[in-house]
């Protein structure tokens, strides 16, 4: 995770907590409690308990080969994905920069084996 962000965050109900690999000189990671709500406009439904934000590094953003690279392979999640993180409904990547939203989604069904949906 580390090697595309400095600074994951993790809302989860109400707990607000990101991790900075930069705030602390000694190398430890520990928890930083976050004041700030999520921002409404990367709230993804009612369903949607936990959300973790990734925001890319530097070299890794718009315009970079390295960002392009990451992009292209996040284009290309495989559905199936979902089968192996049992507890994972929904998989949503937001790339404000490209103007990319990506959801692969677990469909509920009938039978007991549910497949991965990727919603239109």
């Amino acid at each position: 995770m580390y090697k595309i962000t400095q600074s994951p965050t993790i809302y989860s109900m109400a707990y607000q907590v990101k991790f900075d690999v930069s705030a602390n000189e000694l190398g430890y990671l520990l928890p930083i409690w976050v004041d700030t709500p999520l921002p409404s406009n990367l709230m993804l439904g009612q369903g949607c308990r936990t959300h973790f934000l990734l925001p890319l590094l530097p070299s890794l953003r718009q315009g970079t080969a390295r960002g392009a690279e990451l992009r292209a392979s996040l284009r290309e999640t495989p559905p199936e994905l979902l089968v192996f993180l049992n507890k994972l409904q929904r998989l949503t990547v937001l790339d404000r920069a490209a103007g990319v939203r990506i959801d692969l989604e677990r469909r509920r069904c009938v039978l007991p084996v549910c497949q991965p949906h990727v919603p239109r």
